[in-house]
């Protein structure tokens, strides 16, 4: 039945709100879920007065309003087999939720679909029982997500760690490809992974536009600053930056490169202790730089 066919469904307003409301017939809601309308059946999902049937076939297209709905625990207690009877499409669907209870997930894995257990192992809430249960699938792939799963190793293992900077790595594309300029603004607000930072700093092709953008920004988190102190470019090295950590400062302060101890005799993180040894470099320029900052903090 379309929309023609029901005449409150002329209006769209009226029908959302009627779709919306708890006491509204069981019947109209079936004939609500078929509207044309996307807001209707997402609020016939999520009514607890619709059939059954009528919510387990919304589902694949509203897992979230399904697994929501109050009506759903009642009606896993009323029929002990609804798991069984939910469609694969559906399944498929709010297996890829957060949410998802726990007897929903033990039960989807008796589900032979690859679909299905594939959205299992790639849940984290999924128990570590069910993910046994899946290492003896006949699909080579859930057997290898189930095995990697963190509730199964019971930690981030080296093969887990290692399987996931495979994967990431594999595809962060050449600087050439990417809009690089998103992974600089990216840097610039917020931490990034470690194995991240090193993949694009060892990358050629990020050298001249990522990583020197990054070296002269003050916004750069320390940790991409920590690479970039060692990198070939002499202009990408970013220890003049304020936000530099203590250790590299200390480190750089030893540097053979006297343009390296300049730049930490200037940085206005340095140390007293780091600023009392420059100023016996045996550098000029480093030694006047160190002393002014001295004396500079001697006067404030």
């Amino acid at each position: 039945m379309d929309d023609t066919t029901l005449p409150l469904t002329k209006n769209v307003t009226q029908a959302q709100l009627v779709a919306a409301e708890p006491s509204t017939d069981p019947e109209l809601l079936r004939e609500l879920a078929l509207s044309s309308d996307k807001i209707i059946r997402q609020l016939v999902a999520g009514n607890p007065n619709t059939p059954a049937d009528v919510l387990l076939r919304l589902g694949a297209e509203f897992p979230s309003e399904l697994l929501d709905n109050p009506v759903l625990p009642l009606l896993l207690l009323e029929n002990l087999n609804l798991v069984a009877e939910i469609p694969l499409n559906t399944l498929r669907s709010i297996l890829r939720q957060e949410n998802v209870p726990v007897y929903i997930l033990e039960q989807a894995a008796e589900k032979a679909d690859l679909e299905v257990q594939l959205a299992l192992v790639n849940n984290v809430q999924t128990p570590k029982g069910v993910l046994n249960r899946l290492t003896q699938s006949r699909h080579p792939q859930v057997v290898e997500s189930a095995c990697l799963h963190i509730n199964l190793a019971g930690e981030l293992t080296e093969k887990y760690k290692e399987r996931i900077k495979e994967v990431i790595q594999g595809i962060i594309p050449n600087a050439y490809k990417a809009d690089t300029s998103d992974l600089v603004v990216l840097a610039q607000i917020c931490p990034i992974p470690e194995f991240i930072v090193e993949h694009c700093v060892k990358d050629f092709s990020y050298k001249d536009f990522l990583c020197r953008k990054l070296a002269n920004s003050p916004a750069t988190f320390p940790n991409f600053l920590k690479h970039l102190a060692n990198h070939s470019d002499g202009w990408t090295r970013g220890i003049n930056q304020p936000q530099i950590s203590q250790e590299l400062l200390q480190e750089k302060s030893l540097s053979i490169s006297w343009l390296e101890r300049l730049a930490i005799a200037q940085n206005p993180q340095a140390t007293q202790q780091i600023l009392i040894q420059l100023a016996q470099d045996s550098n000029q320029l480093v030694r006047a730089a160190a002393k002014d900052r001295l004396q500079n903090l001697s006067s404030s």
